[in-house]
């Protein structure tokens, strides 16, 4: 490479870089709308319903653990870290409200470069709640991905219900 495509290459590089942070951020945007959008029941759950004198008599579907799709309700790393020892992290858990279905989960990247490398196969702890999954981290690198998602449910209880999508986000130091 000459010398003027070197220059040429440095001046467009803060360019490049933009316009790479600003197509992570629009897929992480788009990601989080899907995930907020309104979406029907879970399976085995009827909406309540609507108020009002045509509906004065109507049961309301009791609401329990047992009636609501799995979540999550702790991952480690946790969501939110800035600090993650890549070094020292060998390991992704995330435990979830209910017992959970063996042999299901979807860790779903958002690109290559945002996800961490999966080394070997995910996994459930005794408790039957914790799934866990053995990564390579490397430093100073922020990752993104779901734990399910819109597209992907492989996340379920033991009664197979797909839990209700996780955007994990964290970086390492």
């Amino acid at each position: 490479m000459s010398h003027l495509q070197n220059l040429h290459f440095a001046r467009m590089k803060p360019a490049i870089m933009a316009l790479a942070c600003a197509l992570l951020f629009a897929g992480v945007l788009a990601q989080a709308e899907e995930a907020s959008a309104p979406r029907p029941p879970p399976a085995g759950v009827k909406a309540a319903p609507k108020s009002g004198p045509e509906n004065k008599n109507a049961a309301v579907q009791e609401i329990s653990l047992q009636s609501l799709p799995p979540s999550v309700v702790r991952t480690v790393p946790q969501a939110g870290d800035a600090a993650v020892d890549a070094a020292v992290t060998r390991q992704i858990t995330a435990t979830f409200s209910k017992d959970m279905k063996d042999g299901s989960w979807s860790w779903s990247g958002l690109s290559k470069e945002t996800t961490p490398e999966i080394v070997g196969t995910p996994k459930y702890l005794d408790d039957r709640r914790t799934c866990v999954v053995d990564v390579k981290l490397e430093p100073k690198k922020t990752y993104v991905f779901w734990l399910n998602s819109q597209k992907f449910g492989g996340f379920k209880d033991s009664q197979g219900n797909s839990a209700i999508p996780y955007l994990l986000v964290f970086q390492t130091r």
